[in-house]
């Protein structure tokens, strides 16, 4: 099976920060304060894209930095992680290639969107490296980011405050065409898993309506063909009929759409749609706590070769699902699996999130890295962002729960081992492993 490298990195964020105090001056209906944030979520600041700015725009600008790190001339794929698109169609990909063909050769990139949560950024990494193993590609860009300010309700303090707008990108390659300098990263396995009996603690409608053709016309045939007989005199449109007759039949088309389509959307079935992001925030943490642990950790490690001699003395080498190990054994298992990397990279949703997955996986908080404080919920950015800065410092944070600790979490240095992991909408539930070489 072929190897795969990360050999380029690049993250971007909107121009403005925007902190928990501003953040309440921006909204005074908001029931919440800094010092809640702080002790609660554990945001502190996040980066806010303005009405100029574009989610594309943040796109090319971390794939330039990416690209220039790899010193690649070509792209073979562009694999975007995002739910944020502006436009159904094309896909963010193809505007990102669309801005970048006048620095790099896209003239054969295959560009496509994956949306399926948080989980997006490195669901877009697993599905670069499936194609460079499967030898359908080199050179794959795969990003992850979202402009989450666009899709939350900033009346409803249960989803507004988590989040922030970011992107990352990265450069996957073969072993081929891994030079001599630079960060380079082996992806050592994968292992992705949805667990569907979670599939609507978060959800979010779509712009599509739920109303068929069928019921529009109920509601529009009677007045249409009022109208075509008052204009034409009969009772279909002829298909020669006057410029004039024309634009008049426009503006009536126009007023009909109006009436049955209101600009604020609240007609018929469209009642029904809500245009914002929903979860149970509660509800979410403790789904989280129980799933993601269950959902491919032990099968990431394995796959990637990591610990096999543990699996082997506690005899777990069929064994899926963490809390399935052995009370007798689970401690000491984890713990001493634990030991053999150096990271824990999670999404970067909720501090508490990230100390009920040190418990779960008998980890010290220090082997979590989380810059959550800084940049909020970047949604499909999130977990690339963390992983990107990691390659670069240390992370410094404090708890937020129990007794309150300061903690510095090391950069990943050569040789350093670290496992990635996002989880959100679906209940999707992503896992990669990665060796710093360089």
């Amino acid at each position: 099976m072929r190897k795969v490298f990360i050999t380029g990195t690049g993250m971007a964020l909107p121009k403005r920060a925007v902190s928990n105090a501003e953040l309440c001056e921006m909204f005074p209906l908001l029931k919440t304060t800094d010092g809640w944030m702080r002790k609660n979520v554990g945001v502190e600041t996040r980066y806010l894209a303005s009405d100029d700015e574009r989610l594309r725009d943040m796109f090319i600008k971390a794939a330039r930095e990416a690209i220039r790190e790899a010193g690649v001339t070509r792209l073979d794929r562009i694999i975007i992680g995002c739910n944020t698109q502006s436009e159904n169609y094309p896909s963010v990909a193809s505007h990102v290639a669309n801005g970048l063909k006048d620095e790099i050769d896209v003239s054969h990139c295959w560009c496509m969107d994956v949306q399926n949560g948080c989980p997006s950024g490195l669901s877009s990494i697993a599905v670069g490296m499936e194609m460079i193993r499967a030898e359908s590609a080199e050179v794959v860009l795969a990003m992850g980011g979202d402009f989450t300010s666009r899709m939350v309700d900033w009346f409803d303090r249960n989803a507004c405050l988590l989040f922030g707008d970011g992107a990352s990108a990265f450069i996957l390659t073969t072993e081929e065409n891994v030079g001599s300098e630079g960060t380079t990263v082996a992806l050592r396995a994968y292992s992705a898993v949805t667990d569907h009996d979670s599939a609507t603690i978060m959800k979010m409608d779509s712009n599509l309506g739920n109303i068929s053709p069928f019921e529009i016309s109920r509601i529009t045939k009677e007045e249409a063909g009022a109208t075509v007989r008052r204009i034409t005199g009969h009772d279909r449109i002829p298909l020669e009929i006057p410029e004039e007759t024309t634009k008049e039949i426009d503006a009536a088309i126009d007023t009909l759409k109006k009436k049955t389509f209101p600009p604020d959307g609240k007609a018929l079935d469209y009642e029904r749609i809500d245009p914002y992001f929903n979860m149970d925030g509660a509800g979410v943490l403790e789904k989280i706590r129980r799933i993601v642990p269950d959902s491919g950790y032990l099968n990431a490690l394995r796959n990637a070769g990591l610990g096999m001699d543990l699996f082997e003395k506690y005899g777990l080498l069929e064994e899926t699902r963490v809390s399935q190990i052995p009370r007798d054994v689970r401690k000491k298992f984890l713990s001493e699996v634990a030991e053999r990397y150096t990271l824990l990279i999670p999404h970067q949703a909720n501090l508490r999130g990230h100390q009920n997955l040190a418990s779960a996986f008998r980890i010290p908080m220090q082997k979590i890295y989380s810059n959550i404080a800084q940049y909020a919920n970047t949604s499909a950015g999130a977990t690339g962002v963390a992983f990107y800065e990691a390659l670069r410092k240390p992370s410094r944070y404090s708890t937020i729960r129990g007794e309150l600790v300061e903690i510095e979490a090391p950069m990943l240095q050569p040789g350093d081992k670290a496992v990635l992991v996002s989880f959100g909408a679906g209940l999707h539930v992503v896992y990669i492993v990665v060796e710093r070489l360089r």
